[in-house]
């Protein structure tokens, strides 16, 4: 019988796809449909109607008879009385099927707890110390931190016979973990690096000799972060040490569901997985309790310092939480740094209810992120700076702002970055700043991402105003401010060849940026040639406009050797003829370059892209 190829091409606004080999809908929102093999319809053998299971709140849950009476107790005892979305449909599918399951939903629906629940019974039901019966995937270590916390809410509250079994071990990098083969829990956390390593080792390979869930949490970002053969060699790894004859269920779990989420699924779950789609085809991707807000400036100068005010004047006077997005890691250390300035300045040092106000990224230690993430999380009001890191999975508590004044490099992460705030059914703000010239930027989340910014405001003289006399007594801003836009114009060089910006309007508004946080309105960038024209691509003709030239980094083409060590030919200055290689004689007629094969030239073609 010959294996059919599936065809499956997503397009904008395209249906849910809702069955492949069994239909698994809520029938209340969404209609039923089916993927077609090469003209072949693959109709489902069964038709699972969750309609008999209708479960809305964890009474009905527990009415079910399905859960141990410690889960559903233990929820009651952390305030959970409604079910998400997500949550209704999904959670006893993975309980009652022994097949894959892929499931979109939106960020902070609720995605983990949603497979917390059957994997907590599946333990309490068939576990045993010394055997993984749950393989949980994360892409960061703060996400797989972060999923361990969510078990523990709900192990704390079970009896003590449960917990040496139930208490995941977390596997992921920067942190030690002790293995015993003997105590190991049956569930583990782990990201695919420090996984796969220690996959190596026969021993812990064999505690997943019975394994029953292997989940994939944000199977996009594992896929976008380049994990992708590394989890084919973990799945590769668990299937030789598998023993036991029941069955192995995949679940992947993704906010988005594209071709690569989809190819990968076929290849790691199987073709007749079932798939789950929460999200409405004509809802927008961000989530409906977000305001969405966009203030307009004048230039990168006006973001930075705007965001930076309404930050701070947000804990201040109304005790917000924020989160600040920042493109790099140098421009978040600088951007807390100028945050902790702002708000220790005058009598606020003074207050007893002092905010959390901490910094996360990929360059701090395992330990500092721990900590940073916990003082933002068990404080009622705070701003956390933070890059990208931040902008999947972490779930932080009533955020209520959430603050962008860069474009994303992908308008997914925008997506993501304000689905921190407007969590767990709660309201948030998303403000991002944005300069005239990141027009094009706006209106491709506006027409692919269907995102409906709720006010539209002009960033006012007034505000203007305002934030200069709130800058003026604020210290000296300088220090660490050269790697920050040292970092501010790379990004924003790759921001402009993505979205069609010209990058001279980001040289021109980073100019003045630095100019003001200098206060010297002569200044110019203090880097050399070698970063003006090798990383930016910027001509010299140009560059000596907004670059320094005190050390002749932009001297003539033809004068450049001149002022080197060493010329392209190895000698000093004008030496070539001494030095040259070009003309040594191989004893066999022929001239070659000292090497065995001669390389073709290289031609350069002078463009005037820059000057669009």
């Amino acid at each position: 019988m010959l294996a059919l190829k599936p065809i499956w091409k997503p397009r904008t606004g395209f249906r849910p796809v809702v069955s492949v080999g069994n239909i698994l809908t809520h029938r209340s929102n969404f209609s039923s449909g089916i993927v077609r093999y090469n003209s072949v319809a693959a109709t489902t053998s069964k038709d699972v109607d969750l309609s008999a299971f209708k479960i809305e709140t964890v009474k009905d849950l527990a009415q079910t008879g399905v859960f141990d009476k410690s889960i559903t107790d233990s929820l009651s005892k952390e305030k959970f009385t409604q079910l998400t979305p997500v949550q209704q449909q999904v959670i006893l599918p993975i309980v009652t099927h022994d097949k894959g399951l892929v499931c979109r939903a939106k960020t902070g629906t609720g995605k983990t707890l949603a497979f917390a629940l059957p994997t907590l019974q599946d333990s309490i039901k068939h576990g045993r110390l010394g055997k993984v019966r749950t393989l949980v995937i994360a892409p960061t270590r703060d996400l797989a931190l972060q999923i361990e916390n969510e078990y523990l809410r709900l192990i704390k509250h079970m009896p003590v016979k449960y917990k040496k079994l139930l208490t995941p071990t977390v596997h992921i990098g920067g942190k030690r973990t002790i293995f015993n083969s003997k105590r190991i829990s049956s569930i583990a956390i782990a990201t695919p690096g420090r996984l796969n390593d220690n996959l190596n080792n026969e021993m812990f390979k064999e505690a997943f000799d019975s394994l029953r869930y292997r989940i994939y949490d944000e199977g996009d970002r594992l896929l976008d972060q380049g994990f992708e053969r590394e989890l084919y060699e973990i799945n590769e790894k668990l299937r030789e040490s598998r023993t036991v004859d029941s069955n192995l269920v995949p679940l992947l779990f993704s906010a988005t569901v594209n071709d690569r989420v989809h190819n990968f699924a076929l290849k790691s779950i199987g073709r007749n997985y079932d798939f789950i789609n929460t999200v409405n085809e004509n809802e927008p991707e961000a989530h409906e309790n977000i305001e969405q807000i966009l203030v307009k400036t004048d230039g990168i100068d006006e973001s930075f310092k705007g965001a930076l005010c309404f930050s701070v004047k947000t804990i201040t006077e109304s005790n917000g939480k924020v989160i600040v997005f920042l493109p790099t890691i140098n421009a978040a250390n600088w951007f807390f740094s100028a945050v902790k300035e702002a708000y220790f300045s005058g009598d606020r040092r003074k207050s007893r209810n002092r905010p959390a106000i901490v910094l996360l990224h990929g360059k701090k230690t395992q330990s500092a992120r721990e900590i940073a993430v916990s003082k933002f999380r068990t404080n009622a009001t705070g701003i956390l700076v933070t890059t990208d890191v931040a902008a999947r999975g972490l779930d932080f508590k009533d955020v209520s702002h959430v603050v962008q004044m860069t474009p994303s490099m992908s308008l997914s992460d925008y997506i993501h970055k304000i689905g921190r705030t407007a969590r767990a059914g709660a309201h948030g703000q998303a403000i991002l700043y944005s300069t005239r010239s990141e027009e094009k930027y706006v209106n491709a989340l506006e027409k692919e991402k269907g995102i409906k910014f709720s006010h539209v405001v002009q960033y006012s003289d007034q505000a203007k105003e305002e934030d200069e006399v709130f800058f003026e007594q604020l210290g000296d801003l300088s220090p660490e401010f050269q790697d920050c836009i040292r970092s501010l114009l790379s990004y924003y060089k790759q921001v402009s060849s993505v979205f069609g910006i010209p990058f001279r309007k980001y040289l021109d508004s980073l100019l003045v940026y630095y100019r003001s946080i200098l206060n010297d309105s002569s200044a110019k960038f203090p880097f050399g040639r070698k970063f003006s024209l090798g990383i930016l691509s910027i001509p010299d003709r140009v560059a000596s406009s907004y670059f320094s030239d005190g050390d002749r980094q932009f001297r003539s083409r033809d004068n450049f050797n001149q002022f080197t060590s060493y010329n392209k030919y190895g000698g000093r200055g004008d030496d070539r003829n001494r030095y040259d290689s070009r003309n040594k004689f191989d004893g066999r007629n022929k001239f070659d370059n000292g090497r065995r094969f001669d390389r073709p030239k290289k031609t350069f073609k002078r463009s005037n892209r820059f000057d669009d």
